[in-house]
């Protein structure tokens, strides 16, 4: 289903549906340096595709962007959130992908705390519309933590990031939410290693502002 030459190496697919049953795909595209992300849509329940389109990467971010995760609401809005690369500090950008009249096509950035490498971020959408986005602050570092920052205007703007409590340091996670109730699942490993040796839960109940351990 992606639509370039056979010879491209792809990564990191991610599917949606929205409100009208439109499937959306995206995946990351390092075919050359700098990385990309593309995206097709399909209305016909998956039987066929539209043509790719790029999903707009800061032209400062000289790597490209690129892992990208999708989410949709229940109003037919459809969230993109990837990783963006210079040669010295990575950022967690969303972008929409429909065309309904308050989507702008601009990314937002959503990490904000500075360090130099965020990654492995996944995003989920409440039934009110509430965009919550997830990331690794310092992967594979030591100082490894997870940051959770939510949008109440459909993505426009993000909150200030809070601190997920780990009970090891996370090399992996994903996240859902309904209502105040925010669940996030990490996966926990040595740092430099190649996979991870617990998997765990945390929850929050007032709508991501606090987490149990």
């Amino acid at each position: 289903t992606d639509d370039g030459p056979l010879s491209t190496t792809r990564l990191s697919p991610s599917l949606a549906i929205d409100a009208a049953g439109a499937v959306y795909l995206a995946w990351t595209e390092p075919a050359s340096a700098p990385l990309g992300v593309r995206y097709r849509v399909s209305k016909d329940e998956g039987n066929t595709f539209e043509a790719s389109k790029p999903i707009a990467c800061p032209p400062d971010k000289t790597l490209g962007c690129g892992i990208p995760r999708l989410a949709s609401d229940d109003g037919g809005r459809v969230f993109a959130v990837f990783v963006s690369a210079t040669a010295s500090i990575q950022d967690i950008l969303v972008s929409r992908l429909d065309s309904l009249p308050d989507a702008t096509g601009a990314a937002v950035q959503v990490d904000d705390d500075g360090t130099p490498n965020p990654f492995a971020a996944d995003i989920a959408v409440d039934e009110s519309g509430v965009v919550y986005v997830g990331w690794i602050r310092d992967f594979d570092a030591p100082t490894a933590q997870i940051r959770l920052a939510k949008s109440t205007d459909r993505g426009a703007t993000f909150g200030p990031s809070v601190l997920v409590p780990t009970v090891a340091l996370p090399w992996t996670l994903n996240l859902v939410a309904k209502g105040a109730l925010v669940h996030i699942a990490y996966a926990t490993g040595t740092t430099g290693a190649s996979g991870a040796d617990a998997v765990y839960v945390t929850r929050s109940s007032d709508g991501g502002q606090t987490f149990g351990s």
